[in-house]
Formats: C-alpha cells, structure tokens, sequence
C-alpha cells in the first residue's frame, strides 16, 4: 500500500507537472506577445514619428515646387510683355526710320532746290551785272 501511495504521488505530481508546463508554456506564449507587442510599439513610435517627418517634408517641397511654379509663370508673362515691348518698339523704330528717311529725301530735295535757286539768282545777277555794265560802257562812249 505504500508502494501504491507512493505510485499515485508520482502520478499526480506527473500530472501536475504537465500542467505546470502547459501553464509555463502559456506563459511564455503570452510573455513573447507582449514582448512583440511592446518592441512594435517601440518600433511605431519612431515610425510614425519618421512617416509624419516626411510627410511635412514632403509638403513643404511641394509648397515650395508651387512656389517655383508660380514664380516661373510670372517670369514668363514679363518676358512675353518684354518681347511685345520689344517688338512695338522695334515696330516703332522703323516706322521713324522711315519717316526719318522720308524727312532726309525732303531736306536733300529742298537743298537742291535751294542750289539751283541760288546758281539762277547768281545767274540773273551776273546777267544784270554784265547788262549795266554793257550800258555803262554804251553810255561812256
């Protein structure tokens, strides 16, 4: 009979040494959950802090690309209103040029004019010189 206590004490110790795996077991099971739990934890944190970083990042370089944009379209309007500018101008320039052109045709026109009224008036002169002095000498003799 002792040897059959002692048989069942070796049982019920087994038996609850099978337990108390299967509870150790659990244990470690549910240890190494929060464990993983806790290091992904860790790991978001700075995760989220690094996603949220680029994201304002990512904002800021696209305000500042909206910028550039906006920027590069202004400069292109001025130069468009530079080039109309430009060619008015221009437009203008020749315009003068030739009204310049016409004006000097005038100005070399009215020279000539003004020579050969002069080389007539210089004519006609010389003519009333040599007829007085044609009468004077009639006159003398």
């Amino acid at each position: 009979s002792l040897v059959a206590s002692l048989e069942d004490d070796v049982r019920r110790l087994r038996i609850e040494s099978g337990a108390h795996r299967q509870r150790s077991a659990s244990a470690e099971a549910l240890l190494k959950e929060a464990l993983d739990k806790l290091q992904h934890a860790q790991l978001a944190g700075p995760l989220a802090l690094a996603e949220r970083r680029a994201a304002e990042a990512a904002a800021a370089a696209e305000a500042q690309l909206d910028e550039t944009r906006e920027r590069l379209l202004a400069n292109e309007a001025r130069e468009k209103a530079l080039d109309a500018e430009v060619a008015h101008m221009r437009g203008e320039r020749g315009a003068f040029a030739k009204r310049l052109g016409i004006a000097e045709q005038g100005l070399a026109s009215v020279k000539d004019e003004a020579a050969g009224v002069a080389a007539e008036a210089e004519a006609a002169l010389t003519r009333e010189q040599q007829a007085r002095e044609a009468a004077e000498r009639t006159l003398a003799d």
